[in-house]
């Protein structure tokens, strides 16, 4: 049968004995579910940067615009605006590390993919207080990444529509997600980064605090805060997580499960397809809608996992 075909140029050829053998199909599972493992641990560590690199470079080019037409303030200068959610509202520079980073506002999931994000329950950058910003430390860019190598006295820079800030760090600490005290309102001015703890894990969350350091030549002060001491924008809730992006979000478990199972069958349907033709025309030819349908399931397992993967 097989020289037949090989002399017909038919390609077909019957299922070989391994096939029908349980522990050789098992085999095959297992090699196959490895080889899906691997390209997403791929995806997570360089597909998700390349994404944010583009997205950090539009945001940086719409917030130097908007440096250029923001008008110098006066000697008593207004409350800064409230910034919409996504729009990037600081550039966060800590050279100690090699962090140049467009800040946006809020810190939603889809938000924190795109670059540090702002906690919108604590005062803008450029105001008096104090200033949390979240950042990812393993994906999408990883920002934070190296956020435990800052020791007290570390420079870290903000540039804000009003100018620029210096900070240095008085230290870090570990706390649980449930822990919002970092994020309270200060009478004094300070920059307080969180980000997941420790590397490729979301059970805990490091902070780093520092503080204002004196207005120089070419620092500005913050101007006076939006709210009083003691208030908020928005409820922080009991859950620290409840409006931040470093968690998984279940919403998208579903579509997950039925990416998964599109990606089963075209997995299956390549297989069978390969059975009965001939095998790298029918891989070439499968490959591109299987990639398209990976992506889709990485993209969505990427949502319900923690930040820290």
């Amino acid at each position: 049968m097989e020289a037949v075909n090989d002399r017909l140029g038919l390609g077909l050829r019957p299922a070989p004995a391994t096939a029908r053998d349980p522990w050789a199909r098992g085999g095959l599972w297992m090699r196959n579910l490895g080889s899906v493992l691997l390209l997403f641990v791929a995806f997570q560590l360089w597909g998700t940067s390349l994404g944010q690199a583009r997205s950090q470079d539009r945001l940086t080019r719409s917030f130097t615009d908007t440096l250029e037409a923001t008008p110098q303030p006066g000697s008593d200068p207004d409350p800064l605006p409230a910034a919409a959610t996504g729009d990037a509202i600081a550039i966060l520079d800590i050279p100690e590390i090699g962090v140049r980073q467009a800040v946006v506002e809020g810190t939603s999931v889809g938000v924190l993919r795109k670059a540090p994000g702002h906690y919108s329950t604590t005062s803008l950058p450029g105001e008096r207080g104090n200033v949390a910003i979240a950042g990812h430390r393993t994906t999408y860019g990883a920002p934070f990444g190296r956020l435990d190598e800052l020791d007290p006295g570390n420079v870290i820079r903000l540039v804000t529509p009003r100018g620029r800030l210096r900070y240095e760090v008085l230290g870090r600490s570990v706390v649980s997600p449930s822990d919002t005290r970092a994020l309270a309102p200060t009478a004094d001015d300070r920059l307080t980064l969180t980000t997941c703890h420790p590397r490729f894990s979301a059970t805990e969350r490091l902070i780093v605090v520092a503080k204002l350091a004196p207005a120089g030549d070419e620092i500005a002060a913050p101007v006076k805060r939006s709210l009083p001491v003691g208030e908020t924008s928005v409820a922080a809730g009991e859950d620290g997580d409840a409006e931040v992006g470093l968690s998984g979000r279940w919403s998208a478990l579903l579509p997950t499960v039925l990416w998964a199972a599109l990606v089963v069958a075209a997995g299956r349907a390549t297989w069978l397809l390969a059975r009965r033709w001939v095998p790298w025309v029918s891989y070439l030819v499968c490959a591109p809608w299987v990639g398209v349908l990976m992506l889709q399931l990485f993209s969505n397992v990427d949502q319900v996992l923690p930040a820290g993967y």
